[in-house]
């Protein structure tokens, strides 16, 4: 018998690890940073993964359904005021 496949965990973004306050500060960039201020320079595995709601599939998703409910009512920018609101809130919030 074939041993199971053993799928390793996904690696998360640190953005979806840090909290709040680390966020509104970039303070989970600091490692990043640091590691390539030791080396001297920037090298593509310092770049953090993007954090699962910047995901393509799951925008796309959001936006048809914010699409399809809105398309027809309000004005265009109550329209980008909701998609920002609706899509990223965490960005409207973390940017006042």
């Amino acid at each position: 018998m074939d041993a199971p496949l053993i799928r390793p965990a996904p690696v998360q973004a640190p953005e979806d690890r840090a909290g709040p306050l680390s966020i509104y500060t970039f303070w989970w960039v600091y490692y990043a940073i640091r590691n390539a201020n030791q080396r001297g320079q920037m090298l593509d595995e310092d770049f953090a993964r993007l954090p699962g709601s910047d995901d393509a599939n799951v925008l796309a998703e959001k936006f048809s359904n914010f699409w399809y409910r809105t398309r027809h009512k309000g004005t265009a920018s109550a329209m980008v005021r909701g998609l920002f609101v609706h899509m990223q809130w965490k960005v409207v919030l973390y940017s006042l």
